[in-house]
């Protein structure tokens, strides 16, 4: 049993021995996080145990990112691929890159780049936009398919055969999932005002 759980501390360890068990399964593991802390090199080694029914004890844990990070053997494809240059604040408001995308070691082979871009570029946010690239044809060890433009994948409203197709489609959704009955369910409690 946790005394006092603090959630923060909490959500790192059980995280951590997902993970953990995760790599033991045989996965590679790509983690991206806005963390709200530093990675710094003091993480402890302190492995856990991964149990699904209760909550992980600490044992010694101190609950950081940085332990985790350690503990997983991650590694940091952005200063791997600019280790002359100390990575931007990542917040707005912060002085401190908070924001990550982690690698198993050996996902190194087939990553190709890493970024942090300036704050509003892709979108607006206060938090700088990180990427790495993967190679897929490495990654899986074969080739992969190209990805289809955004413009392929669109629903063709001219095609009446296609058009009526996804009507069909949409109508049964609407139907298995009673919809109709759950929008004016919700909005008998939006007028009568018991809306949360």
């Amino acid at each position: 049993m946790v005394i006092d759980p603090k959630p923060r501390t909490q959500f790192i360890i059980n995280l951590q021995a997902w993970l953990e068990q995760k790599s033991k399964d045989g996965y590679g593991i790509i983690f991206n996080i806005d963390a709200n802390e530093e990675l710094t090199e003091h993480g402890q080694f302190s492995p856990l145990h991964f149990q699904l029914e209760t909550p992980i004890l600490m044992n010694g844990h101190d609950g950081t990112l940085s332990t985790l990070y350690r503990t997983c053997g991650l590694v940091d494809p952005l200063t791997i691929f600019h280790p002359d240059q100390p990575p931007p604040a990542t917040y707005s408001r912060g002085q401190k890159r908070i924001d990550f995308i982690l690698v198993s070691t050996y996902l190194m082979h087939s990553t190709e780049r890493a970024r942090v871009l300036l704050y509003g570029t892709i979108f607006t946010g206060d938090h700088r936009p990180c990427f790495i690239d993967l190679n897929g044809d490495m990654l899986f060890n074969e080739i992969t398919p190209k990805m289809a433009p955004p413009t392929y994948c669109g629903l063709n409203s001219d095609e009446t055969r296609i058009s009526q197709k996804y009507i069909e489609i949409l109508m049964k959704q609407i139907e298995y999932h009673k919809l109709d009955k759950k929008m004016l369910e919700l909005q008998k409690v939006a007028e009568e005002g018991n809306w949360t």
